[in-house]
């Protein structure tokens, strides 16, 4: 059952999830970026706080790599500790009767301590956040339950915020207090919160903004590869075509060049490319979310 349905409400301000399974929706860190840097946007001053702290995180990932510590294994773990699948949320893939293995701590770790990730953190490159479509097997609801761990403590203060402005919702709050686990900007590790979160029918659950989700986390490796090829195709040969000398198209570039590894190959794109490649890639993306939260 919808929360719209059970609070009677044609619409909500925030996801309309069904408390008996997941909505296919993902908390996407570059539509909080850019919520974070519009003060015009009614979220601004929560994602400010959110996109500090998956900034901070993602810093924590880079400082590790490149640090000479002798046990990154054991950092990489404790950055990880307090990872815990966000199934309050109610967003993903998960469906009705999936009882499957979600995502662990470990197996975060071990996606970001690999030597790939490393070679992608590099000054003039971009966050990860930009860059994870290169991280194998890290797909989007594995980002999605990432950075809802790092921001939890917003997430309880948005929810804190609906208690005042929707007082209806007050009569499903729980009487059972919840512990959830943050990622501290300033401190640079995790810290505690508490709440008591809104229960249905012995569900327990947590609402988030619509503002914040997506059907497809905007990083993403097709526009990555479409925005990384724009600068080798520009020193490609121009080849004939109808007896005039045109440049290669998209579609030929990638049938010569990406396709067969397409991972592969994108990871040595976005390795080679200039500062300026990358710069357009994040206008790329800059121009998506707009598009996607203002119209």
């Amino acid at each position: 059952m919808k929360i719209s349905k059970i609070l009677n409400e044609t619409e909500v301000p925030f996801v309309d999830i069904d408390i008996n399974e997941d909505t296919p929706l993902f908390i996407d860190p570059l539509f909080i970026e850019f919520i974070s840097s519009r003060k015009d946007m009614p979220m601004h001053s929560l994602a400010l706080e959110a996109n500090q702290q998956i900034d901070a995180f993602f810093e924590e990932i880079a400082r590790i790599h490149q640090s000479k510590s002798k046990n990154k294994k054991a950092e990489f773990l404790k950055l990880f500790s307090h990872f815990k699948e966000p199934q309050q949320l109610k967003l993903g893939l998960s469906q009705i009767g999936n009882s499957g293995k979600g995502t662990t701590a470990k197996e975060l770790a071990r996606f970001f301590m690999k030597n790939d990730v490393k070679k992608l953190i590099n000054k003039r490159n971009l966050s990860l956040k930009y860059s994870h479509p290169l991280i194998k097997n890290f797909a989007d609801d594995k980002l999605s339950d990432l950075v809802s761990n790092i921001i939890m403590n917003v997430i309880i203060k948005y929810n804190q915020q609906l208690l005042i402005d929707l007082p209806e919702l007050q009569m499903y709050q729980s009487n059972e207090k919840h512990i959830y686990y943050y990622f501290s900007s300033k401190l640079k590790t995790w810290k505690s919160t508490s709440f008591y979160p809104f229960s249905y029918d012995g569900v327990a659950f947590l609402l988030v903004p619509n503002e914040y989700t997506t059907k497809k986390q905007s990083s993403n490796l097709q526009r990555l590869i479409d925005s990384y090829i724009e600068e080798p195709i520009s020193k490609e040969p121009r080849v004939k075509v109808g007896g005039r000398l045109k440049k290669i198209t998209k579609k030929s570039y990638k049938e010569k060049y990406i396709y067969g590894n397409r991972l592969e190959n994108a990871k040595l794109l976005y390795e080679k490319a200039s500062s300026q490649s990358h710069k357009n890639y994040q206008n790329k993306i800059y121009q998506y979310v707009r598009t996607k939260l203002t119209d």
